[in-house]
């Protein structure tokens, strides 16, 4: 089972500040913005479980990747797997939430691809928590599920 560096997407955003939190967002001790979306019902986050997640990010009115066409993603909630403001944040989240981080493309990625850099637009991160699977076997199974239905589909 390939367990892709899908966390990638939430390094570069816990990595980089954001001075923008307005609209019910939050911010990290280290400036992210973000805000969780959630109606307090699912099972809570624990450590050392499983988020099985949807990823949409979006730069502007573009669609930069969208796990909802492909197969959802697997991360170990574990303080080894993520980085310390990944962890306080998702520490908050249960299955069914929403998680939307935002991040001023400029201040994180300018570096690296200034030619994309266009004043006060963002990067939007959203992420959906669409089940808490207990441990690693729980995820194979899900995993052989989502990709036997798929096929079917």
């Amino acid at each position: 089972m390939k367990l892709p560096g899908h966390f990638i997407f939430i390094a570069a955003i816990v990595l980089a500040g954001c001075d923008n939190a307005d609209d019910g967002f939050q911010k990290s001790a280290n400036g992210l913005s973000y805000k969780i979306i959630s109606d307090g019902r699912g099972d809570p986050l624990m450590p050392g479980q499983f988020l099985k997640i949807q990823v949409k990010q979006m730069y502007g009115d573009s669609v930069l990747s969208d796990t909802r066409k492909t197969m959802p993603q697997f991360q170990h909630y574990d303080s080894n797997a993520m980085s310390a403001q990944a962890w306080n944040i998702f520490s908050n989240a249960r299955s069914g939430d929403s998680i939307i981080f935002k991040v001023k493309y400029d201040s994180a990625f300018a570096r690296a691809h200034p030619e994309l850099v266009r004043k006060n637009k963002e990067l939007i991160t959203s992420v959906k928590v669409l089940k808490i699977l207990p441990d690693s076997q729980s995820v194979r199974m899900d995993y052989e599920l989502e990709k036997e239905s798929r096929k079917r589909n």
